[in-house]
């Protein structure tokens, strides 16, 4: 009689726990199908800022781009932006060659007929000639470099003191050319967004006392490798997929570090003033004109205080963050 009694009592244990794991199982079950369905039905977050902004007369998406990238991951994100759109404006196109002529000779070519000795005097180009020296491609060519280039260029970590290469970048792979990819096959309606020659203006408007403070603050950085190494890490870092369109903006100050004169001379330069112009033109060409449904521009130009996003606020659009509809 015990012996039955014990079998029972176990047999009546294994089918509780038979009856518990199936409830567990049938709970997991239901749980996992609810996130699939959930997972489904949710917007897909895309790996590049998208903002909606609009006023009295229209809506349209501003994307927070880049011209190069290391990685090819943006057709997904640019095919569902563009999906219900009939035109796109990129900063300026591709095939705008006679932009990309002015853009070269303002940024990199030496336009004053001076040498840098004659723009700088004899203790500065000494100066940019050793720190330069490790570049021989460079050799005999400084006086041929602008201003904004020879800064850029001291801001690289030699070769030698690389701890690794960088990454290559690749314009084919930007956000840039998987929204123009798009737009192509489907023939939307193309435009630039920027004044052609912004850039020239940009640089052109910067005096040659703030230039050669530029050039100083940066050999100053120079002389320091970690500072350059920080400041190549964190103008990396604009290039990691973000959905948050102040990220791009706020990698780029913190690659200058505590040398805050020396970023506001890069934002004035690169930013800043042509924010001012691609606002307006977003306002009134892309808002009020109708010329674009999505307009492209670098994310670097949408956060910051005098950035794109700041300036639209000022006068009265309406923004807000958008994940692009399934």
């Amino acid at each position: 009689m015990k012996i039955c009694i014990t079998i029972r009592i176990k047999s009546i244990k294994n089918i509780l726990w038979v009856v518990i794991l199936k409830k567990i199982a049938n709970f997991c079950i239901v749980l996992a199908l609810l996130t699939l369905y959930n997972l489904s039905q949710a917007q897909p977050i895309p790996n590049f800022p998208i903002l909606k902004i609009s006023n009295e007369n229209r809506s349209i998406l501003l994307v927070g781009s880049n011209h190069t990238a290391p990685l090819n991951i943006y057709d997904h994100s640019a095919a569902q932006t563009l999906a219900a759109a009939n035109s796109l404006c990129l900063e300026v196109l591709p095939s705008e060659r006679e932009a990309a002529i002015k853009t070269m000779r303002a940024t990199m070519l030496n336009n004053t007929g001076r040498t840098l000795v004659q723009r700088h005097g004899q203790s500065v180009a000494d100066e940019v000639t050793v720190a330069l020296s490790w570049n021989s491609l460079l050799t005999n060519r400084l006086n041929n470099l602008s201003d904004q280039a020879l800064g850029t260029l001291l801001w690289i970590v030699p070769t030698v003191d690389q701890d690794h290469p960088p990454a290559t970048m690749r314009p084919d792979y930007s956000i840039d050319a998987s929204l123009l990819n798009f737009a192509m096959q489907h023939n939307l309606k193309l435009g630039s967004i920027e004044d052609l020659d912004a850039i020239e203006k940009s640089s052109l408007n910067i005096t040659q006392e703030k230039w050669s403070d530029y050039l100083k603050k940066s050999l100053e950085l120079s002389k320091c490798k970690e500072c350059q190494r920080e400041l190549a890490k964190h103008m990396a870092q604009q290039y990691v997929p973000s959905a948050n369109y102040e990220d791009a903006y706020k990698e780029v100050h913190a690659a200058f570090g505590s040398n805050e004169s020396l970023f506001n001379y890069y934002d004035e330069i690169n930013i800043r003033s042509r924010n001012v112009g691609l606002a307006q033109n977003i306002y009134t060409r892309a808002l009020n004109l109708g010329e674009c449904d999505v307009v492209a521009v670098g994310a670097t130009h949408l956060g910051g205080p005098h950035g794109i996003v700041a300036l639209l606020k000022k006068i009265g659009v309406k923004v807000s963050s958008r994940y692009v509809d399934n």
